[in-house]
């Protein structure tokens, strides 16, 4: 990456418990996200679909996974885990959407560290429910980096972007985030920025 920054960007949040106002989400599907447990997901299982303007690249890291928990009366605990690039495909099963003219498609998982790590805090939180601790859990995706393949759209005014999540291969992926626009989320000077692509 060159020193030369682009126009600033806000990480992007999503919890599953709480559907973001800019998602339009069908009630079938809503349904399905509710119903989701953040500590029965397989964290080997997990893969997250982002749908992005094509010069956008993402590394690993670049996006990140947090799983939060939060006991009845105590101090809420939060461990956040690097996505990795799985891959980008033309099409990914379980997901009847097709990147448009000028878009992607990225696929991204844990690290094998990071599932080792996620799992042994399903486990901590599992235990506290045992002994009588009562909570709840969260789980939210976010962009925290990348960079811009040639120059950045001074002029533009959409930028299509959308997250899918899906816990087992078994399912199909469920929509966090639907016709979102990059543009709304740039931010002020001092948070994430996208930096030209070296």
């Amino acid at each position: 990456m060159s020193s030369s920054p682009q126009p600033a960007v806000a990480a992007f949040v999503l919890v599953l418990s709480l559907l973001s106002s800019c998602t339009t989400v069908d009630p079938q599907s809503a349904a399905k996200l509710a119903a989701i447990s953040p500590l029965d997901a397989d964290p080997g299982r997990l893969r997250v679909a982002i749908k992005l303007p094509a010069p956008l690249e993402l590394g690993n890291g670049n996006a990140l996974l947090t799983m939060g928990w939060s006991p009845g009366g105590g101090v809420p605990i939060r461990h956040t885990y690097r996505l990795n690039v799985t891959e980008t495909p033309n099409a990914i099963a379980g997901l009847e959407v097709l990147p448009g003219p000028g878009e992607k498609l990225v696929v991204l998982s844990l690290s094998a560290r990071d599932v080792v790590g996620l799992r042994a805090f399903q486990a901590k939180i599992r235990a506290e429910k045992q002994e009588g601790s009562h909570g709840k859990g969260s789980l939210s995706v976010r962009i925290s980096g990348g960079c811009w393949k040639g120059d950045f759209p001074a002029t533009t005014s959409r930028l299509p972007f959308e997250i899918w999540l899906r816990t087992s291969p078994h399912e199909n992926y469920l929509p966090l985030v639907q016709k979102a626009n990059l543009m709304d989320v740039l931010g002020p000077a001092g948070m994430t920025t996208i930096q030209s692509c070296s």
